[in-house]
């Protein structure tokens, strides 16, 4: 399982979007954003635009600008802001150090409230064929993830159509 089921999304992001603790509010932002985890420690209050944030892009990918809600920007204004917020997170001056106790924080919190561990890269999966599933856009959902290529969207989204015949196969063997 590459992303999270609609059920177990909508359980994280109420428990996100109801947290006041920093850690979950840079969750909360991957989470709507699709962002990578290593394009959003970087990130600071420069990057915030009222509700849209300023991601630079990392692996190749484009930087871009993306809407985030209005529950997010609130916290995040509202957090005494040092150069980067990952770094309010950790108390540290070291990124990899923030990525590794931001894991650490995902990994505790879905096994609390889903039951199981899961990876970080999850999320940025769940919103990306979310929104496919939503639009069925491919050109929209490339350039919202911030891929150059469609090919490397279609990974995400490549999955949901996986399961998605496993299931016609299995109604069909038992109708």
């Amino acid at each position: 399982m590459k992303r999270l089921q609609d059920h177990q999304a909508k359980i994280l992001y109420r428990y996100l979007k109801n947290s006041i603790n920093p850690k979950d509010m840079i969750l909360q932002l991957i989470f709507e954003t699709g962002c990578r985890v290593s394009e959003a420690t970087p990130l600071c209050l420069g990057d915030l635009e009222g509700e849209f944030i300023n991601i630079t892009g990392l692996k190749g990918s484009r930087n871009r600008r993306v809407q985030i809600s209005e529950n997010l920007t609130h916290k995040l204004m509202r957090l005494d802001m040092k150069p980067t917020f990952m770094r309010h997170v950790s108390k540290t001056r070291s990124l990899d150090s923030a990525r590794r106790i931001l894991t650490r924080r995902f990994h505790e919190l879905t096994l609390e409230l889903l039951g199981f561990r899961c990876n970080l890269h999850m999320l940025r999966h769940t919103a990306i064929s979310r929104l496919y599933l939503q639009t069925k856009d491919i050109i929209l959902t490339q350039t919202w993830a911030g891929h150059k290529s469609t090919n490397s969207t279609a990974v995400y989204i490549s999955l949901d159509y996986e399961e998605k015949a496993n299931k016609i196969m299995v109604a069909s063997l038992e109708g």
